[in-house]
């Protein structure tokens, strides 16, 4: 299926997803760490792409995703589905889930 020019730059949910795997891949191995975790990124994507105070939210008191544990990772909407750039994934990685992996790691 080809896609349009205008989102050629951009990375689907799963395509994202895949994009993570391999970082995290990369930097295991480059400080030769255990991959002990195995974390889901196709699972955080989706909870970081909700809506933390929808109406349901509020009627529940709670916020909704996973903001909480993992900061935002920006993305667009493209006809309503997050495309993400690998810039954005590649510092929202460094700046949040480095430090999480190292302090497991260490634990």
């Amino acid at each position: 299926m080809k896609r349009s020019p205008r989102t050629e730059a951009f990375l689907t949910r799963f395509e994202a997803s895949v994009y993570l795997q391999v970082i995290y891949r990369r930097y295991l191995k480059v400080n030769k760490l255990e991959d002990t975790e195995r974390p889901d990124w196709y699972s955080i994507l989706v909870e970081n792409a909700r809506d933390p105070l929808s109406l349901s939210a509020l009627k529940k008191g709670c916020p909704r995703g996973n903001r909480g544990a993992y900061t935002r990772v920006d993305f667009i909407r493209i006809m309503g589905r997050p495309h993400y750039t690998k810039a954005n994934l590649d510092t929202w990685f460094m700046l949040h889930c480095e430090s999480k992996i190292l302090d497991r790691a260490a634990a």
